[in-house]
């Protein structure tokens, strides 16, 4: 065995998966943000959980991505904090979620687009509870299969339910129920996560079919350019003048 090896083969695998298993979702997903953001409606973006808290992160500012979404970034639902207080601590307080929503002016008749790949955590449930309750259409990318197993109720919301069984449409990011796809002789431990690289392709993969999407209707759609690159600051400014005060976490 030597490692990369297998890890890239069985991440390869997943890759496959939800290349070949999730067609009509990506389709159904990209149709409904692509007549959102040609509505001028808004589309927040947001990974409620400590290493889920990436999957908004690497669409914020980011180069090739749409500048007309609002990803919702929380300091204290993120590992920037500190790792043991948000994951043991904060994202078990179920309350959170109302505030972290109102904070970031999510409203009804806005889109959320909810990235967890265990879909199971407090702040997590209660955000797609309240979403569902005030009339936002929630698209979750996820992995049922950690939701399905995992039996800790110190770590789920109290309802006991999983992400994908409250969002109107979701994703499934085929991340194994353990997160963990390598197991050794002479280790009683298995490795090689895979969960947050799952959420984050196939949220490419999303955002890309809606960029598809919107140049194919005739939109001229917003992109974020490099920052680092010559021009591209200046030419980012002026989605800054428009985004500015509406993206929280810019």
């Amino acid at each position: 065995m030597k490692g990369y090896t297998e890890y890239l083969e069985n991440l390869v695998r997943l890759i496959e998966k939800v290349k070949d298993c999730q067609c009509e979702k990506f389709e159904k997903a990209a149709d409904i943000i692509a007549d959102a953001i040609q509505e001028g409606r808004m589309v927040h973006f947001w990974g409620p959980g400590g290493h889920s808290s990436m999957f908004a992160e690497d669409v914020l500012y980011r180069e090739g991505e749409l500048a007309c979404i609002n990803p919702i970034v929380d300091p204290s639902i993120s590992l920037g904090h500190g790792a043991l207080k948000e994951i043991n601590y904060f994202e078990r307080i179920e309350a959170y979620a109302k505030a972290i929503l109102k904070y970031n002016r999510v409203k009804s008749g806005d889109i959320m687009v909810m990235g967890s790949a265990y879909g199971v955590n407090p702040v997590c449930i209660q955000a797609a509870i309240e979403c569902k309750k005030n009339g936002i259409y929630l698209i979750a990318i996820t992995s049922p299969l950690f939701a399905q197993w995992l039996d800790n109720e110190e770590t789920r919301h109290t309802s006991g339910k999983g992400l994908y069984e409250i969002a109107d449409l979701y994703i499934h990011s085929y991340a194994p129920e353990d997160d963990l796809t390598l197991k050794m002789e002479g280790s009683k431990e298995k490795f090689g996560s895979v969960a947050t690289i799952m959420q984050l392709l196939t949220c490419k993969a999303m955002t890309s079919t809606v960029i598809v999407k919107l140049i194919k209707r005739g939109v001229k759609v917003p992109i974020w350019r490099d920052a680092l690159e010559e021009g591209g600051a200046e030419f980012n400014e002026q989605y800054m003048k428009k985004y500015w005060s509406i993206v929280k976490s810019m």
